[in-house]
């Protein structure tokens, strides 16, 4: 039946929709930092895409060194999210001022896509936190443990790269500043990360991963529109 069938296929469309979410995250990262890099560093085009590298990947890379180790840094293990970023970063060097503030596409830093991008960002970072504190489950550490991992594993996805790039092109660092801009990318990851670990003891044998993810995506989305 048609409903068999959805089931079969359901977790290729999960990790199919995780997929999207860390390839977009990567892209409007690096374009947005790249163009930042441009406009507020006046950097070249090779400075400009190593920023827009760094704000892309520079977070999750933090997060798998401190916490997996360097053999599971996820652009080297699979290259083409350094490809997504390299191309991002030029686009954002090149053609965000000239065409994709313009007709069609009509973007800016607050526009919907590139809104709902930075929160489908966000939302794999907590996942992703979650999911480093769920490895530490398996091998029986504490729930303590895991909730401070997948804490900073979260912050790090999704502050990290940010806080690099500021220093770079001399920014004051808003990921960590105690103001609105900087709680609404800090907080939201932790929360959903929280969540979805705290979720997971009583709930692993009820649902599956799919639904512990919608929980970390739909708390971490809600706690940064209501920061913002």
């Amino acid at each position: 039946t048609m409903w068999e069938s959805f089931q079969d296929a359901r977790p290729k469309l999960f990790k199919s929709f995780l997929t999207c979410c860390s390839y977009g995250g990567v892209s409007i990262s690096s374009l947005l930092g790249a163009h930042q890099a441009a406009t507020q560093g006046n950097t070249s085009v090779v400075g400009s895409t190593l920023i827009g590298m760094v704000n892309g990947m520079g977070g999750g890379t933090i997060r798998d060194l401190l916490i997996l180790g360097p053999r599971q840094v996820y652009w080297i293990a699979k290259p083409s999210f350094a490809v997504a970023s390299i191309l991002s970063s030029l686009a954002g060097h090149y053609l965000w001022g000239k065409y994709l503030t313009k007709k069609p596409f009509n973007l800016t830093e607050k526009s919907r896509v590139v809104t709902l991008l930075q929160e489908c960002s966000l939302g794999g970072c907590s996942y992703s936190g979650s999911a480093a504190a769920l490895q530490l489950m398996q091998d029986g550490a504490p729930l303590d443990k895991q909730l401070l991992v997948g804490s900073l594993a979260a912050a790090f996805c999704a502050t990290g790269g940010g806080q690099v790039r500021d220093y770079l092109i001399g920014k004051r660092q808003t990921a960590l500043a105690y103001s609105k801009d900087g709680l609404s990318l800090l907080v939201p990851p932790i929360i959903g990360s929280l969540a979805a670990i705290t979720m997971h003891p009583w709930a692993s044998s009820l649902f599956p991963p799919e639904v512990r993810c919608a929980m970390a995506f739909a708390s971490s989305i809600t706690a940064r529109r209501y920061l913002q």
